[in-house]
């Protein structure tokens, strides 16, 4: 976000999304494919290995002049508030309904498939399917952004995504068959993964430059929470309901697309 203005800052935030999607994609398989090689040991030595390449690259990265505010309170939030233009508090809680939403469906997919068409989660179809959805993600990423916003400004592209989201979790609570389901998740699939760069960028937008980097901890302090709080909150609403994770989904991201802030000056002239 430092590195980055307008919309060069949306398509920035995609290549950061396409790498946590291909992580979170293929991250599993490639766990069980060390351990099967090497024992429970070969995945911490892979990390260790990945975080050493990280340390050497980040030396290399060069920021702009940053500037610092001596005297905040580094464990105080009124200041970076204060900073802040207007809709930075719906911006973060646009994070975390989106994170929370697509995590309530994410993590509903393994006991959709089970419970609703007796499909093995150590089944091929499911895993396969688990890899079509960051394949699907990370090709929307690459493909869609830019040439969203070629058309609209961040603030607009982001209410139409998630309002698209939300109909895709609709569709996918309503899906008859593995296939309708399939059909109809790779069109959510996609709206979900544009909405990640847009909703960060426009939390990014209303920091102040010198809160930048407070500004990205929160979003990813958000994405933690809804993370943690769905890996619990899943198993409790699939005994109530086997669809109530995505219908909420849906829920969340409407209520999010209403939170979306009204559009920056400076978003109007990228949007020009």
């Amino acid at each position: 976000s430092d590195n980055s203005e307008g919309k060069n800052k949306a398509a920035l935030m995609s290549l950061v999304a396409v790498v946590m999607t291909a992580a979170m994609s293929f991250g599993p398989a490639l766990g069980s494919k060390l351990t099967a090689m090497y024992g429970a040991e070969g995945p911490f030595y892979a990390c260790l290995f990945i975080a050493l390449i990280c340390l050497a690259l980040l030396q290399t990265v060069r920021l702009p002049k940053q500037h610092k505010a001596d005297s905040d309170n580094p464990l105080s939030f009124v200041a970076p508030l204060q900073r802040s233009q207007s809709g930075l508090i719906k911006s973060l809680a646009i994070v975390f309904l989106g994170q929370f939403s697509w995590s309530l469906y994410f993590q509903n997919i393994s006991f959709i498939f089970p419970q609703k068409w007796q499909l093995e989660v150590s089944g091929n179809f499911y895993q396969n399917y688990m890899m079509a959805i960051g394949i699907v993600m990370i090709i929307a990423l690459l493909a869609l952004p830019k040439w969203i916003l070629s058309r609209w400004s961040v603030t607009k592209a982001l209410r139409i995504t998630l309002l698209f989201a939300a109909l895709g979790m609709a569709a996918l609570a309503l899906t008859p068959t593995p296939l309708t389901h399939t059909i109809a998740m790779v069109v959510t699939a996609t709206f979900v993964a544009i909405s990640f760069p847009l909703y960060i960028t426009s939390l990014s937008n209303r920091a102040s430059d010198i809160d930048q980097g407070w500004a990205m901890a929160m979003s990813s302090a958000m994405v933690g929470l809804a993370w943690t709080l769905t890996g619990y909150l899943t198993a409790v609403l699939v005994n109530i309901n086997l669809m109530l994770p995505t219908w909420i989904a849906v829920i969340g991201y409407i209520a999010a697309s209403f939170l979306v802030p009204k559009m920056l000056n400076k978003e109007m002239v990228d949007a020009q």
